[in-house]
């Protein structure tokens, strides 16, 4: 049996690990130049004492009840919050990242570290294809059952390879994917197909381990919404891409007129204005509204589940129906009426003729031809 020493020994030591384990708050993650909270709950009614450490340590901020004491390197940037002990640094400049400590007089009471992120930035419109590369030193000689590939977005699952097996986040199944083969050349990247609104956000790219970052590790992803000028003709058909989202809501804007609903979609299922109803189907992701009209010239816009623009559509519609090859027909024709006209007057005069032309005249038993 252990003895009674040794048990309270054990007790005291597993008391000050939980103790330490408890100050340790959950990492600080901003893109450089935002703000950051460095959040500790709880009172002290004596002196607030905030500590960097990355290579030495700094003072951050110190404050008793009446003033606080910014640190060198923090001037003009902090400030404790009131009613707790919580710190913010407002705006972060790259050399802030590190842990992070606040004291109540001598004692520590939160531990924190701070990540600061300096993002690539990658632009799309909605339904464009995009690829966010990363890159790392990775195993050459590496068989494609031993590859690991983690990409992240906001913190949540996108897509993962691992022992073989590839997984997706929600949304990314069917439309992102990795070269599991290019991963023994350092090639991480991802490419995401046909890019929703909801695809924009802040991307991380790791390797072999969830620790281990590839080059650039952080993405951000903004997504603007797509921009469409048809021009139509009247009674000619309008096609309206609806990118894969599983609902949408079309509105109309005309010249000098307010926006109106046009249709509400979910998946293949219409619930239309009464002007609008016998116009419109749906079929494979896409809108038709028949037959254009005059005042279908304007703006018509989609609208994802969020209220989010997503395609904004600018409509032109003519009234002249005469295609390229009617005027050519006609052209044709005319020229070969011109060619004929002046062959025959020219044949007129070689010959000494006069140009008949037909004159009827009736009388009452005969239809006579004269000559001018």
């Amino acid at each position: 049996m252990m003895p009674f020493g040794t048990i309270c020994f054990i007790g005291l030591v597993l008391h000050v690990f939980s103790l330490g384990l408890s100050l340790i708050n959950n990492p600080v993650v901003v893109i450089l130049g935002e703000s950051a909270l460095l959040s500790c709950v709880g009172t002290c009614n004596g002196h607030i004492t905030w500590t960097s450490t990355v290579d030495q340590q700094l003072n951050v901020v110190k404050c008793d009840q009446k003033s606080c004491t910014e640190g060198q390197g923090f001037i003009n940037r902090v400030k404790i919050r009131n009613g707790n002990l919580s710190l913010t640094i407002d705006p972060t400049v790259y050399n802030d990242r590190g842990w992070y400590d606040a004291r109540c007089d001598l004692t520590i009471v939160c531990h924190v570290f701070l990540d600061i992120l300096v993002p690539t930035i990658v632009n799309a419109s909605v339904g464009d294809n995009v690829t966010l590369t990363c890159h790392a030193h990775t195993d050459k000689l590496i068989t494609d059952d031993a590859v690991n590939i983690l990409w992240r977005k906001d913190n949540q699952l996108a897509l993962q390879v691992k022992n073989g097996i590839t997984n997706y986040g929600s949304g990314f199944k069917e439309r992102a994917s990795v070269s599991v083969n290019r991963y023994s050349e350092g090639d991480l990247s991802l490419t995401i197909i046909r890019v929703q609104k909801l695809d924009q956000g802040l991307y991380q790219c790791y390797h072999s381990t969830e620790e281990k970052k590839g080059h650039p590790g952080d993405v951000i992803v903004n997504i603007k919404a797509h921009q469409n000028l048809h021009a139509k003709t009247f009674g000619d058909d309008l096609t309206l891409d609806l990118f894969g989202s599983d609902h949408v809501k079309v509105t109309f804007t005309g010249h000098d007129a307010a926006e109106i609903l046009v249709c509400s979609v979910t998946r293949n299922n219409t619930t239309c204005s009464p002007e609008y109803t016998h116009r419109v189907s749906v079929k494979n992701e896409f809108l038709m509204l028949n037959g254009l009209k005059l005042s279908d010239i304007g703006t018509f816009t989609l609208k994802d589940k969020m209220g989010e623009v997503i395609s904004v559509n600018n409509v032109e519609v003519s009234t002249t129906r005469v295609a390229l090859k009617d005027h050519i027909i006609i052209v044709a024709v005319l020229s070969v009426l011109i060619i004929l006209h002046i062959s025959l007057f020219h044949w007129c005069q070689e010959s000494g003729r006069s140009l008949a032309v037909p004159v009827f005249s009736l009388g009452k038993n005969d239809l006579a031809i004269h000559k001018v």
